[in-house]
C-alpha cells in the first residue's frame, strides 16, 4: 500500500489583489454605462413656442420625464455627470456636477426628487415656486439594470491570480 501526502498552499492575498483589481475595474465600467445612459436622456430642448403667436409659452418637459438641458456642451449644464470610484468603500458615486448656486436647494436634486424653491423673477420680490420630479439618474440605474450589462462588467473579471 503506497501512501501519498500533498499539501496545497493557497495564496490568499494574491486571489485578494486580483478581486480587488478587478471590482474596480467592474465598478468603473458601471459607473461610466449609467453615466453615459443618464446624459443620453437629457436632450436639447428645441426653441420652438406652443400655442398661438399671442400665447408664448416654452417646451418644458413633462413631469416624470428627465429634463431638458439649456446650455449647449461645453458650459455648467445638467449633462454635466461624473462618476468616481472609491476603493476604501468599494463603491462608485455617479451624480450630476455641483452648478454653482446661492439656492439653499441645488438645481440638480430639485431635477431629481422635485421641490418647492425660493426664486427671484428680474429683481422683484423672492417667491416660492414648486418644481415637478423630473428624474434622470434613477430611471437610468434602473435601464442598466434592466439592460443586463452590468452583469456583463463582473463576468470573468477574476481569470487568473
Amino acid at each position: 500500500m503506497v501512501k501519498l501526502l500533498h499539501t496545497v498552499r493557497i495564496n490568499t492575498q494574491r486571489i485578494e489583489k486580483a478581486v480587488r483589481r478587478a471590482e474596480g475595474r467592474a465598478l468603473k465600467r458601471s459607473g461610466a454605462y449609467i453615466r453615459t445612459i443618464a446624459r443620453r436622456s437629457i436632450r436639447y430642448r428645441k426653441h420652438r413656442w406652443k400655442g398661438r403667436k399671442g400665447n408664448k409659452k416654452r417646451n418644458v418637459s413633462e413631469e416624470g420625464k428627465p429634463p431638458f438641458a439649456h446650455v449647449r456642451r461645453g458650459k455648467a449644464d445638467i449633462r454635466n455627470i461624473l462618476y468616481a470610484y472609491d476603493p476604501k468603500l468599494h463603491m462608485v458615486i455617479i451624480g450630476p456636477e455641483g452648478l454653482r448656486s446661492r439656492a439653499p436647494t441645488p438645481a440638480t436634486a430639485l431635477q431629481e426628487k422635485g421641490g418647492k424653491a425660493p426664486r427671484r423673477l428680474y429683481g422683484g420680490p423672492k417667491i416660492t415656486v414648486r418644481l415637478g420630479k423630473r428624474p434622470y439618474m434613477k430611471p437610468a440605474m434602473i435601464k442598466a439594470i434592466e439592460s443586463g450589462k452590468l452583469a456583463e462588467f463582473w463576468q470573468d473579471t477574476v481569470k487568473r491570480y
